[in-house]
Formats: structure tokens, C-alpha cells, sequence
């Protein structure tokens, strides 16, 4: 169902629903005085480096940084004696974002929020396919596998 959602949302700015009428969701900002300034929109390339940089390079050092703390600490078991699981916990790291982010948007009654974020997405998950097979890599020659 989501990939049905994220699909609709690369479609186009279509309405949500054919009928306009007081039950669909007020706008995010409606609640906001005449004189309150709307956040600034970040650029696509901007939300497109942000993004892949958390999330190919800050996240996977991040859990590679707490999975070694909690061996440590003896709260997950060393590297040696279960390589399996410190692989699952630093693959999830990796991964693109969930289209989550598309799924809320659309229920908030923005769509052309929803609209800009599954292009983001879509771009994001063109572009994880040389970062995942790099990372890939790094953890299952770290972990010994």
C-alpha cells in the first residue's frame, strides 16, 4: 500500500479527494497569525544531500560507534560471538528512508508536501544503490562474514 502512495504522490499534484468541502484537513499553518513568516523551503539538492549524508555516512559511523560502546559494555554480545547480529543492527543503519514521511503527509492534507518528498525519496533510492553495496561490504568484512 505505501508503494501505491509513494506512486500517487510522484504523479502529480492531483487532489486528495474530488469532493472540497469543511470536513477536509485544514492547512498545517492555519492556526498562524497574518504577521508569522513561513518556514524557509529547502531547495531539492539541499533536502538531497542532507538526507544522503545522514543517512549512507552519520548513521552507519553512528551505529558502528554504538554497537562497539555496547559490546563494551557487554550489553550485546562481542562481534565474535554473534557477527549476525551486529550485521543486521549496522545493514539497518544503512537503508534509505521508510516512505513514511509521504504516508503522513498525505493524511495532514499536504500534498504538495507529499508530492516533493516521494521525489525526494525516489531520487534517494536511485541514488542508494553504490552506498549500500560500498556498506554492505564494509560490514561483512567487519563483522567476518
Amino acid at each position: 500500500a505505501a508503494l501505491l502512495v509513494l506512486a500517487g504522490s510522484l504523479a502529480g499534484d492531483a487532489p486528495v479527494s474530488a469532493k472540497a468541502g469543511p470536513e477536509q484537513a485544514a492547512p498545517m499553518d492555519a492556526g498562524r497569525g497574518a504577521d508569522a513568516q513561513a518556514p524557509r523551503e529547502m531547495g531539492m539538492p539541499t533536502m538531497l544531500l542532507g538526507i544522503t549524508a545522514f543517512r549512507f555516512v552519520l548513521s552507519p559511523l553512528i551505529a558502528l560507534g554504538l554497537v562497539r560502546a555496547l559490546s563494551a559494555l557487554r550489553v550485546l554480545p562481542s562481534v565474535s560471538a554473534d557477527p549476525l547480529l551486529t550485521f543486521a543492527l549496522l545493514l539497518n543503519s544503512a537503508m534509505p528512508p521508510a516512505q513514511n514521511s509521504v504516508l503522513m503527509l498525505q493524511v495532514a492534507g499536504d500534498q504538495k508536501g507529499a508530492t516533493q518528498m516521494s521525489r525526494v525519496l525516489f531520487v534517494v533510492y536511485a541514488l542508494a544503490a553504490v552506498p549500500i553495496s560500498v556498506l554492505l561490504s564494509v560490514f561483512l568484512q567487519r563483522v567476518g562474514l
